[in-house]
């Protein structure tokens, strides 16, 4: 399932950490600050944020593309991107299309819409998620 295998058997303090890293995440995609993200403001942003990590212009994100801002002293923040990657790569084959990578937003509208409305409240996705 795609939030358990974004979770894993972490410590608790890893377990924390990537608490605020998803929540962080769910608020940059929430750019109107409405306190809901539905599938059509996830494509949107995701759309924009895809050819910022392409920096060959290749139209495939590998995860060396996909950590370069992140420096490498921040090894656990690079660990969560890495597993958020291998989440994302539904082919397996080490590299993000456009279409996967919009469709993980997808993946995550639809476990994290607990009511079916169609979107995803940030109680929400903090519930299914980020859990406490």
């Amino acid at each position: 399932m795609l939030l358990a295998a974004l979770a894993g058997g972490l410590p608790a303090q890893a377990a924390q950490a990537d608490r605020e890293s998803a929540l962080r995440w769910y608020d940059a995609v929430d750019t109107d600050k409405s306190q809901t993200v539905d599938a059509e403001e996830m494509r949107r942003v995701r759309g924009r944020w895809f050819p910022r990590y392409d920096g060959d212009g290749d139209d495939h994100v590998s995860l060396d593309e996909f950590n370069f801002s992140v420096p490498a002293e921040l090894a656990d923040e690079r660990e969560r991107r890495a597993r958020r990657f291998k989440v994302m790569d539904l082919n397996g084959d080490g590299l993000l299309s456009r279409e996967e990578h919009l469709q993980f937003g997808d993946r995550v509208i639809q476990a994290a819409d607990l009511n079916g409305d169609g979107m995803v409240t940030r109680d929400e996705f903090a519930q299914t998620v980020a859990p406490q």
